[in-house]
């Protein structure tokens, strides 16, 4: 079984789509529920694959821990792609590595 955060679009929905295509079960886990529960019915059409969604917004403390101690409770765990994002909204350039902290 793999985890991917930031699932629901870009890089974190093509590795889902890996996974599945490679026997993987997968728990994705976004923020937005529609995106997330579209790409689990694709990939359980496609592959025939366990798929779990998880929403939570990675950001919150609470959230987070949620998810921790739900993914770190699966017994056959193997892989992690921890690919949920975060911006500032400002070019990075001028940012401050406070902003990130």
């Amino acid at each position: 079984m793999a985890a991917v955060t930031g699932a629901s679009s870009g890089l974190g929905a093509e590795f889902a789509r890996q996974l599945a295509d490679q026997g993987y079960a997968l728990v994705l886990i976004a923020c937005q529920r529609e995106l997330l529960e579209a790409l689990a019915y694709e990939l359980r059409r496609k592959n025939s694959t366990q798929v779990d969604v998880m929403v939570a917004v990675l950001t919150d403390p609470i959230e987070l821990e949620r998810i921790a101690e739900h993914i770190t409770a699966l017994p056959n765990l193997v892989l992690l792609v921890n690919n949920a994002g975060l911006g500032a909204g400002v070019p990075t350039k001028r940012t401050s590595t406070n902003k990130w902290a």
